[in-house]
């Protein structure tokens, strides 16, 4: 599951995110890019500041 505390979630094309992310400034929502999805192992990786 994804909940982390971050609210909504849109999931978008890699190549779509900037443009998602001005859309949503625009209309000042705060938004950022949360991760990504690779193709791997069937294992979930947590990196940056929620990786203990």
């Amino acid at each position: 599951t994804l909940n982390m505390g971050v609210g909504m979630v849109a999931v978008v094309p890699g190549h779509a995110a900037d443009a998602a992310l001005a859309v949503l400034a625009e209309r000042d929502v705060p938004a950022w890019v949360l991760g990504r999805i690779e193709a791997g192992s069937g294992r979930a990786v947590l990196e940056g500041s929620y990786a203990h």
